[in-house]
């Protein structure tokens, strides 16, 4: 697929349906992941970050002890985010994750969580780490999660090649009265519609430790398994 494919094909398969389930979607993504929790608490206080593909914002406002600033192309999630954004300090920005328009060089820390496995091609996922790259200060770090290929919750939705078919229950009455539920990634119900397609790439082990090895400028410093994703925190150095 071509740069052009890609960006048809992530704006039907992705964008599009983050436009439609964007109330579903922020209802059911209220809890950080282990180590995404571990890793900004971790950071010195003052830190100024990005979230690339922030959501409803909920890794935003996790500490008081840095800033960041949340990048969603879902202006509908970037809603749910402001109203999430209560007491601790953040911004919120509607731009791509691989062109964020913010200086080079001006982030301590920067966030991909769930992110860059939406991306239909190697090579923009590879101009998605570049980005982390350009933005990063030298000694930033940053966080990077992708679903793994097997992610037991993918196995329990429809999986077609990497394309993970997500349903959406249009309504499912409660028993005792006529509450409106939602079910992700399965059809709790008997009359199930509509179905979206969510694209996503799923991670074979090893792969992202390869992607990023492409990247002169970034450094692994840790690997690991969380909530059925791999993850890496990396490292800018200084690359001449």
């Amino acid at each position: 697929m071509d740069h052009t494919g890609c960006l048809a094909f992530e704006q039907v398969h992705v964008h599009d349906v983050y436009d439609q389930i964007a109330e579903h979607f922020s209802a059911t993504r209220y809890k950080q992941w282990p180590q995404v929790l571990k890793y900004l608490q971790s950071l010195p206080f003052g830190s100024i970050g990005i979230d690339l593909g922030c959501g409803n914002g909920k890794n935003i406002y996790v500490t008081k002890n840095s800033f960041t600033i949340g990048t969603d192309r879902c202006v509908s999630l970037l809603r749910h985010a402001q109203a999430g954004s209560r007491t601790v300090s953040g911004d919120l920005v509607c731009a791509c994750m691989l062109s964020t328009i913010l200086r080079q060089c001006s982030m301590d820390f920067a966030l991909s969580i769930a992110t860059i496995h939406h991306l239909a091609s190697r090579e923009r996922r590879l101009e998605a780490l570049s980005e982390i790259s350009r933005v990063l200060r030298t000694g930033g770090t940053a966080l990077v999660f992708v679903w793994a290929f097997d992610n037991q919750d993918a196995t329990k939705s429809s999986v077609l090649a990497i394309m993970l078919i997500i349903e959406i229950c249009d309504h499912r009455r409660n028993r005792n009265n006529d509450q409106l539920e939602y079910s992700d990634g399965g059809c709790a119900s008997e009359v199930c519609k509509p179905a979206y397609c969510r694209y996503y790439h799923l991670f074979k082990e090893g792969e992202l430790e390869q992607l990023i090895a492409c990247i002169p400028s970034l450094v692994i410093r840790l690997t690991g398994r969380d909530a059925g994703n791999w993850f890496a925190i990396i490292e800018k150095v200084e690359f001449k």
